[in-house]
């Protein structure tokens, strides 16, 4: 239940000019139809920074790049295994999306990084509460470093077929997932009770698999976690406007100096 005080932190977050404009180095759409005019219109600059990463190929098993961590304001060294993509002269790069972890204690990889990089910018402030859903144990530490209220939620419940989550209506400002609602079906009321759980203007934030070239998803049918992941496409966005939630945007981030390189790393924002 909600007191007085309860209603003025939530006043107090919607109007955060802080919470309203997001500093965050990305591209932010809202239709796949934004995004193809992006593309018309920026490709050569997405080239070039392809170019310029094909640059840090290498025969060593291990690439150490210098930059800042966004989420502790820090300098650091981000590390990376080039495990990721092989060229043709046998040199190899980092899967740059689960790679590059800062050299800060909890080590956290570029994507998860992102992630909380996001939630502070839009307004994560030490009294908030949050839920966070399928995070590693050293990004939730991370983000109690903020905000120490946050709930732990390693996965949805069941229920008559529907995912249901044990957590009170208008309870949270902040839901955090990391590549997990791919894993959730049904998805529509998954992502209901999320919006449920949100107060008015809340942010959910989430990473994952997405299929930035497919205008539309492929989303199976099923209850529980599904074997075969959904293949999230451009009406993501829509599912979110249809679950609760007043906006929904897909931001394509990328940054050297913070480690943030990767040709179409994607971090979701919904608004309730």
């Amino acid at each position: 239940m909600q007191t007085a005080g309860d209603g003025d932190k939530i006043y107090q977050f919607r109007v955060s000019p802080l919470a309203q404009s997001p500093h965050f180095p990305a591209w932010q759409f809202r239709s796949h139809a934004e995004f193809v005019a992006f593309l018309k219109e920026h490709q050569s600059i997405l080239d070039g920074r392809h170019l310029y990463q094909l640059s840090f190929a290498t025969h060593k098993g291990r690439l150490e790049q210098p930059g800042t961590c966004a989420a502790c304001r820090y300098p650091t060294c981000f590390n990376s295994s080039t495990n990721g993509e092989q060229l043709n002269d046998g040199k190899c790069l980092p899967n740059w999306r689960e790679e590059m972890r800062c050299g800060c204690p909890r080590r956290l990889t570029n994507r998860e990084r992102a992630a909380l990089h996001l939630t502070q910018a839009s307004g994560l402030l030490g009294w908030a509460q949050s839920l966070l859903h399928g995070v590693s144990p050293d990004f939730a530490l991370a983000y109690m470093e903020s905000a120490p209220d946050a709930q732990l939620l390693p996965r949805f419940y069941f229920s008559d077929g529907a995912a249901t989550l044990p957590v009170e209506s208008a309870s949270c400002h902040f839901v955090v997932s990391l590549d997990e609602l791919q894993n959730v079906e049904p998805l529509e009321t998954a992502l209901m009770e999320l919006a449920r759980v949100l107060v008015p203007g809340g942010r959910l934030i989430f990473t994952a698999p997405f299929y930035f070239n497919q205008p539309v998803s492929d989303c199976g049918a099923g209850v529980g976690i599904r074997r075969n992941a959904h293949k999230f496409g451009w009406d993501l966005l829509n599912m979110l406007k249809a679950a609760g939630f007043a906006e929904a945007s897909a931001l394509l981030y990328w940054s050297e100096e913070l480690g943030y390189l990767g040709n179409m790393n994607f971090v979701f924002l919904a608004v309730k």
